[in-house]
């Protein structure tokens, strides 16, 4: 199939942008432990971010409205860059540092993500390819992330300072303000933002329910892995940051070739697809909390990320075809809501605990166990629902 030029310019707009945000952002709970931050201080300043980032998502749409989707997504790379700049000062103990970080990363995403998931929504013309168009991201984005932590962790490690990798990433964010500005601008947006938000469809449409409850369930165990497992590993392997960052550029290469064969399914896989990815997950969250070897976490870790994209890409087109035929600004606004809101959940809880990493793991574990079974009877309804259809044909 031959893609629309906006598709793939939107697609190298994305690569630069990951190299650019990876390069230093994968590192940054390791980095800030590193600097002397504690646990619980990286906890909370999660749980800030995340707090922020849910109800901004709502200026996130406004921004779109008011100056368009590439105009937010200048904005949201302006704060993006002012949180490199602030993290660049940051020091243990500086609680007002913490809400500073908070702050920029929770506008940066809600701006950013609002906009983003529309405006590449608006490059995708063909709606009978929209999962190996998903695929295609996936693969180009896991290229990305190889290469950022690659440079990353090259220039961290030779010269011990944060500040080289840091100024580099905010080179290249500015670099690609370059192929964003060659997409064309979306004309569809005055006319979804005269429209009322439809609140009700998220509760009252059981396939919309259905779809960002498996992204609710499925962000919580990817906030767990991304996270809580990363620091995990960083402190059994007694804080070396070589190990993460051989595990960062690990995880992409068998996460590119999943990607493209994964993009590949059909719509009437999707289920299947989801159910066997979270089954996998479950059991790899079992072997981790039983098997503690070095052997289990390198492993694990790595197959993970190829698996979790099984479950990822099959969520993400589904949404994105929701998307298509309902108000793809609002969707765009709720996909992110959804995904920030288990994250803040997630850090609630464990910022009251005491058992960090027992319990962040069990998340992981029920996340996935809840995926499973809500996916099971989606499908079964689904089912139900098509037979009902032929009938009446």
């Amino acid at each position: 199939m031959r893609r629309k030029k906006d598709f793939w310019t939107f697609q190298f707009y994305g690569v630069l942008d990951t190299i650019g945000s990876r390069m230093v952002g994968i590192f940054i709970p390791i980095l800030l432990l590193s600097t002397g931050f504690s646990i619980r201080e990286v906890l909370l300043y999660y749980l800030i971010m995340y707090a922020i980032n849910v109800p901004f998502n709502l200026v996130g749409r406004s921004s779109v409205c008011r100056f368009g989707a590439k105009n937010t997504i200048i904005i949201a790379t302006v704060l993006h860059i002012l949180f490199f700049v602030a993290y660049l000062f940051a020091e243990s103990g500086n609680l007002t540092m913490i809400l500073l970080l908070a702050i920029f990363a929770a506008t940066y995403d809600a701006l950013y993500y609002v906009a983003l998931y529309y405006l590449y929504d608006s490059t995708i013309k063909d709606e009978k390819n929209i999962s190996e168009n998903t695929g295609i991201s996936f693969a180009l984005q896991n290229i990305a992330q190889v290469v950022s932590p690659i440079i990353g962790s090259v220039v961290i490690l030779t010269t011990n300072d944060k500040v080289g990798a840091t100024v580099l990433a905010i080179l290249v964010l500015l670099l690609s303000l370059v192929p964003l500005s060659r997409i064309p601008r979306v004309e569809k947006t005055g006319k979804y933002c005269k429209m009322n938000m439809p609140w009700e469809k998220v509760w009252k449409n059981r396939n919309v329910f259905y779809n960002l409850f498996s992204l609710f369930t499925f962000r919580l165990h990817l906030h767990v892995e991304w996270i809580i497992w990363s620091i995990f590993i960083f402190l059994i392997f007694q804080n070396q940051l070589e190990a993460v960052a051989i595990i960062a550029v690990g995880i992409p290469l068998f996460k590119i070739i999943g990607a493209f064969l994964i993009g590949k399914i059909s719509r009437e896989k999707k289920h299947i697809f989801i159910i066997l990815g979270a089954t996998a997950l479950l059991l790899i969250w079992i072997a981790r909390t039983t098997f503690e070897t070095s052997t289990v976490v390198y492993l694990t870790t790595m197959l993970a990320g190829m698996l979790g994209l099984m479950v990822n890409i099959p969520i993400e087109s589904r949404l994105i075809a929701q998307a298509h035929h309902e108000r793809p600004l609002f969707f765009s606004m709720i996909r992110n809501m959804v995904s920030m809101s288990s994250g803040l959940v997630l850090f609630a809880v464990l910022y009251l605990s005491t058992k960090i990493f027992d319990i962040g793991f069990m998340i992981a574990i029920y996340s996935l166990a809840a995926l499973l079974l809500f996916e099971i009877i989606h499908m079964a309804t689904s089912h139900q629902d098509n037979a009902e259809l032929k009938k009446l044909k």
